[in-house]
């Protein structure tokens, strides 16, 4: 009974560490759940109090010009046309453009018309979660900023990939939103996750929280993890600590590399492709040193083969 009991204790530190890893996965952040989506290029929030309420999602059918760099004097000068619609957020090749289906390379043109309500000036925040890989942003007419470097080929695009924020001044009863976007570099192309839109305090608080939550976890399992190397110091024998705080670092970097992407605060010139890479590379190197954790508690439970199945198709997805 007391082998069991010490079993269960050190199954207890992996289960809390995944219960983290899907916590941080959720969206925690509060939103208004009353406002419907975009339709036809057009969002209607004059019943939307930025005072008082969250945030909206800018979700549902944008304009879309595909292969196109329009700026906001094309519309005003009507030199556009016949325009496309498209989910926000959604990947490229999950739309059909003139019933062709689109890649995850190319680059484009999205626009959407906000109605407010006769506020007459306030400080509003745009929140990019995710957009591939390059965007230029215009409001109002106004070219504001540039994440990363929008192009129509490889050579000349410089690719970002992690959460960005635009603060600006409304003024107006409506909003009008273009970007610019290019993806030349990842194998996801597209608006792929949502544009948040709220006050400048809202959106900036809730940026500190994230920040501060995503601190901590990381900090607790990094301490975590140098525990468990500890014990192993101490006892060889014992190789579950060994594989646990393995595990536990991997996944620290991983926390620093996802989500808000601490890590590009402090380093916002690091590699784009290193940073895509130990991405994807730390949930396939973590998974066999989960699963040998595992392995070295109940080692009679487990059939070698599928372990060294497991550990090659790790391997395998590493380097593809």
């Amino acid at each position: 009974m007391q082998f069991f009991h010490f079993k269960k204790q050190k199954i207890f530190f992996p289960i809390i560490i995944l219960l983290c890893f899907i916590f941080i996965s959720c969206d925690n952040n509060k939103k208004n759940s009353s406002v419907t989506n975009a339709q036809k290029g057009v969002l209607d929030l004059r019943n939307f109090n930025f005072q008082t309420d969250s945030y909206i999602n800018l979700s549902g059918e944008w304009e879309f010009y595909w292969l196109k760099f329009l700026t906001p004097d094309d519309f005003i000068n009507g030199k556009t046309n016949n325009p496309d619609f498209i989910k926000v957020p959604l990947l490229w090749p999950n739309h059909k453009h003139d019933t062709k289906t689109l890649t995850n390379e190319g680059y484009a043109t999205y626009r959407l018309s906000v109605l407010l309500n006769k506020n007459s000036e306030i400080a509003l925040s745009l929140r990019f979660l995710e957009v591939s890989s390059a965007f230029k942003i215009f409001i109002n007419g106004k070219e504001y900023k540039n994440y990363g470097a929008v192009s129509t080929s490889y050579e000349f695009e410089k690719p970002v990939l992690f959460p960005q924020y635009l603060d600006f001044i409304q003024q107006g009863e409506t909003l009008n939103i273009v970007l610019h976007v290019s993806n030349f570099h990842h194998r996801k192309g597209g608006i792929f996750k949502k544009i948040q839109l709220g006050s400048t305090e809202v959106i900036r608080k809730q940026w500190s929280k994230n920040i501060a939550f995503e601190f901590t976890i990381f900090g607790a399992i990094l301490i975590m993890g140098l525990y468990h190397l500890g014990l192993f110091l101490l006892r060889h024998q014992d190789l579950s600590p060994l594989f646990f705080g393995l595990f536990c670092i991997i996944m620290a970097v991983r926390v620093i590399f996802t989500g808000e992407k601490l890590f590009m605060i402090f380093h916002p010139e690091f590699p784009y492709e290193l940073m895509v890479k130990l991405d994807f590379f730390s949930i396939y190197i973590s998974a066999p040193f989960f699963v040998l954790f595992f392995y070295s508690l109940f080692r009679e439970y487990f059939n070698k083969y599928i372990l060294f199945l497991f550990g090659f198709t790790c391997i395998f997805f590493n380097l593809a």
